[in-house]
């Protein structure tokens, strides 16, 4: 009886220091965290640069970062470069969205979705090698809104489809092709 609970009080012993160890050190000792375990957005996190073009029209300049944030959510920053038309100059449109766990497997929602009339809802779901964003709202003339952002990644690879539909209509189509930046 006294060895066993001599043995009982080791264990509870190496996990109390367990949980005082910084994180780093756990690592350190063979010890893996929840940092170290692979998430299903690894293959897509990265730096991605490329080109762009909206229903076969000119090229634009793109961009997207993925990056891993804690407790399995992520964000994505995607930008592109585009003439402005007539209009001398570049046209420069940025979007940046956190995905946080929805509570069900394999699905995220956008940090700051929220109502449809007065802003947007978003989600993103990972399937195979296919990230796929969706984004809802409804614009000012009342009509819904639905853009869709496949990301296919095959090793650095990423292709991109685009689409916009309005009212159920397929309103836009943009195809691109990046690649992803090796990390400095």
């Amino acid at each position: 009886m006294r060895e066993r609970t001599a043995r009982l009080a080791l264990v509870a012993a190496i996990f109390v220091l367990a949980a005082c160890q910084p994180a780093a050190e756990l690592a350190t000792t063979g010890v893996a965290t929840a940092a170290d375990q692979p998430q299903p957005i690894d293959p897509f996190v990265g730096y991605w640069q490329g080109t762009s073009a909206p229903d076969g029209a000119v090229l634009r300049d793109a961009t997207v970062i993925v990056e891993r944030d804690p407790g399995q959510a992520f964000t994505i920053t995607w930008k592109n470069f585009s003439t402005a038309g007539d209009a001398p100059g570049l046209v420069l449109r940025e979007n940046t969205l956190r995905f946080v766990p929805s509570g069900l497997a394999g699905l995220w929602r956008a940090e700051d979705s929220g109502d449809l009339l007065t802003g947007f809802s978003a989600w993103a779901s990972i399937a195979d090698d296919t990230l796929t964003v969706d984004v809802l709202a409804v614009g000012e003339d009342g009509r819904l809104e639905r853009q869709t952002y496949l990301r296919t990644v095959s090793g650095d690879a990423m292709a991109l489809l685009y689409t916009r539909r309005k009212d159920g209509a397929e309103d836009r189509e943009i195809r691109g092709a990046l690649v992803r930046l090796a990390a400095d």
